[in-house]
């Protein structure tokens, strides 16, 4: 396992605890929550997606998206 790997896994069981921790709430969002979420408009999130950056998931014929996902798409992309 290579170091970002490491890393990358002890983010996800953060979140993984942090979520179990607070009250239940929606977890999947549509293009619209989604893009306020990331603090961007709804053709970024679809271009994001469209390019393989940003997973979703489709229980309907709509876009919708994964807070996991989000949170992790965010921390992939942080510049330091």
């Amino acid at each position: 396992m290579t170091e970002w790997q490491a890393i990358e896994d002890r983010i996800f069981e953060r979140l993984a605890e942090a979520m179990s921790k607070r009250p239940l709430q929606k977890r999947v969002l549509s293009v619209r929550e989604a893009a306020e979420y990331l603090g961007c408009d709804e053709s970024t999130v679809r271009n994001f997606h469209a390019a393989g950056k940003l997973p979703a998931v489709r229980p309907t014929t709509r876009l919708q998206f994964d807070l996991v996902d989000l949170d992790a798409f965010i921390e992939q992309n942080k510049r330091r």
